[in-house]
């Protein structure tokens, strides 16, 4: 009977050294917030960003500087939420 008492004890005390308190991490804590996270993140090196031969309009560019420098650029139609896209004849 000595034995029994002494082997349940002994269970006890080594499933007891298992417990690690409320305040324990368990593998796999925050795997959601860092998930999250890495949803929102831009990737830095999105495919196609190594091809830098843009196909751009250089004269339009020229264009538009100029009219920077002589104060003639042309401003854009202001437009309100009231306004239609379409004219009434």
């Amino acid at each position: 009977m000595l034995r029994v008492v002494i082997l349940v004890a002994a269970v006890s005390f080594v499933g007891g050294c298992n417990y690690t308190g409320p305040n324990h991490q368990y593998p796999g804590f925050g795997e959601a917030t860092a998930h999250n996270a890495a949803v929102m993140i831009i990737d830095p090196n999105p495919p196609g960003a190594q091809n830098t031969d843009l196909a751009l309009d250089g004269s339009r560019a020229v264009l538009g500087q100029d009219r920077y420098k002589t104060d003639t650029v042309e401003q854009p139609e202001s437009l309100e939420t009231t306004d239609s896209l379409t004219t009434s004849n």
